[in-house]
């Protein structure tokens, strides 16, 4: 039994969990993804996609973030003769048990189940708050609004409009009348590059079995019907898995129209894609029929290339009858659309530096922002001396062949539709099959 002061040193422990079996298997798989992956190089990364290839994708086409730190972990709790609290270092994945307890390497501490470590304290922290949560705040922090982490719209950014509130109670029932709410005329979805577009729920149910739920029914409806080897996702799962366990995570081409379902369901009309690494981004409107185009200098992203992004569905492994469904778009494509403002300043703006931010509030809401959150009013358009309109864009002369034809982002302003050169990456995908 611990005694008083042995409990309060449990209840200090923050320990990762350590052991792939039923409804734990996803959170272990993320902790191994988020403390452990950033701290290996690209050899021990590779080590660890042959251990954990039954369970997950391990990328290996660079290190990990943290690879050069001394100490990555520290001790959650006693193991061998490596007292709680001690500080090690995690080189890679030892092995697998058969009941599914993980081991990891260390430098000079041996072999350690991954449970009796602590989580990383400055990537737990950073977890919990979403790193995307920092790019967030600094679009909203030149505006002087919020962002959807800390208010009750769902929008990453935003400008014009009110927070929506709850309905106020009345004597134990909710009063059904909807409180008054104006929409921002900006409503803003931010990402990073490595970002996901859209997390849904697998889980069996033995009459019905396998559903797919979101919050958005139209959502869960377009990755149900996802193809695999020209089935939908949802009767091969019930070929495949009658009995409700995934006994091998797989990975499928996500169904052309992904990435703008997912942004159709968010109900945002700009979207901001970010490089954390270079510490900049490129914010867009995006979609066929957006009030914003053409009143500001944000590059455009039509459907044909918001299509681009389209890129995996991958169900993780689970025991339990429940597992999640995520869509990773493509990794180039991101990439090379969030280096858009880098690449082409003249075309593109990135909303997280103050002065393109100050600029675009005064191009929608006509003038500078004041401390508070600004209220809302009509958009007000920019003059054609500064921005063309939608309208404005003149096709490409003859005597111009070497622009890029219709099609590419970044066209709905300037001289023309015009296009910086792409990665040269068209696919590049390595799908798992899901044959187990």
């Amino acid at each position: 039994m611990l005694g008083f002061e042995d409990f309060l040193t449990e209840a200090k422990r923050n320990n990762m969990k350590g052991r792939i079996s039923g409804a734990e298997s996803g959170k272990v798989l993320s902790h191994i993804r988020r403390y452990v992956l950033p701290f290996l190089d690209q050899k021990q990364r590779m080590q660890a996609a042959k251990v954990l290839g039954p369970h997950m994708d391990v990328p290996t086409d660079e290190a990990g973030e943290h690879h050069k730190q001394e100490i990555s972990h520290t001790m959650g709790s006693k193991h061998g003769e490596n007292e709680s609290g001690t500080p090690v270092k995690v080189t890679g994945i030892d092995r697998v048990d058969p009941d599914g307890v993980v081991h990891v390497k260390t430098k000079d501490h041996g072999v350690i189940p991954m449970s009796k470590l602590n989580k990383p304290e400055g990537l737990a922290k950073a977890a919990v708050g979403r790193e995307g949560f920092k790019v967030e705040d600094q679009i909203n922090g030149h505006w002087g609004s919020k962002s959807a982490g800390s208010t009750r719209h769902a929008y990453d950014y935003s400008l014009g409009g009110s927070e929506r509130k709850a309905a106020p109670v009345v004597r134990g029932k909710v009063k059904e009348t909807e409180p008054e709410y104006q929409k921002p005329i900006v409503r803003g979805e931010s990402k990073l590059e490595k970002g996901k577009m859209g997390q849904g729920v697998v889980s069996f149910n033995k009459e019905k079995g396998w559903q797919v739920t979101h919050p958005d029914p139209q959502m869960a409806h377009f990755m149900a019907n996802a193809q695999v080897d020209g089935v939908p996702l949802l009767k091969y799962m019930n070929l495949k898995h009658p009995e409700g366990k995934i006994d091998k995570g797989f990975s499928i081409k996500a169904p052309k129209g992904m990435a703008r379902e997912y942004l159709r369901s968010t109900g945002a009309n700009s979207l901001h894609i970010h490089n954390k690494e270079r510490g900049g981004g490129t914010s867009f409107t995006f979609g066929d029929n957006n009030e914003l185009v053409g009143k500001t200098k944000l590059g455009h992203l039509t459907n044909d290339d918001l299509d681009a992004l389209d890129g995996t569905l991958a169900v993780e492994k689970s025991g339990s009858g429940s597992s999640t469904i995520i869509h990773r778009p493509k990794a180039a494509k991101m990439r090379e659309y969030a280096a858009a403002s880098q690449i082409d300043p003249e075309n593109h703006r990135d909303l997280t530096k103050k002065e393109h931010a100050l600029e675009f509030h005064g191009h929608v809401m006509g003038g500078q922002p004041t401390q508070a959150a600004p209220t809302a009013q009509a958009p007000v358009a920019p003059s054609p001396q500064r921005v063309k309109s939608f309208k404005q864009v003149t096709a490409p002369q003859q005597e111009a062949p070497q622009r890029a034809p219709a099609g590419g982002f970044g066209q709905q302003r300037g001289e023309g539709p015009r296009k910086f050169a792409p990665s040269g990456e068209v696919g590049g995908f390595g799908f798992r099959k899901p044959g187990e």
